[in-house]
């Protein structure tokens, strides 16, 4: 399956993400993150699903740090969501898709 979600980068993610209309999810992840890999096909099918109601991209917590820090990210892989500007949700570890969606209805109102 071809990943079609954009990596942000610490210049990109306010605007990407912080000034986001839609809700995002953020899926912060690392070089050498295998449960990270594992993720990508998950999200991938998701951001197809979720087209036009919310917005999913990538942040590389090897080489960007800015949000990193700023967002106590400890680990690979980490969800963020965000909706009208704010982090109001956080989660570690790779989720299955029915947990992803569990997370996502837990905090966002979009159903599938």
């Amino acid at each position: 399956m071809k990943n079609n979600i954009i990596d942000v980068i610490d210049s990109t993610f306010r605007q990407q993400v912080i000034k986001s209309e839609l809700p995002v999810l953020v899926d912060c992840w690392a070089l050498r993150c295998v449960p990270c890999k594992v993720l990508i096909p998950v999200l991938e099918e998701l951001r197809q699903e979720y087209e036009g109601r919310l917005n999913i991209v990538k942040y590389n917590t090897t080489e960007n740090f800015e949000f990193t820090y700023q967002y106590k990210i400890k680990g690979a892989p980490t969800l963020l969501i965000f909706n009208q500007g704010k982090m109001i949700a956080k989660k570690m570890g790779a989720l299955s898709k029915n947990k992803l969606v569990d997370f996502l209805q837990e905090h966002l109102d979009l159903p599938l």
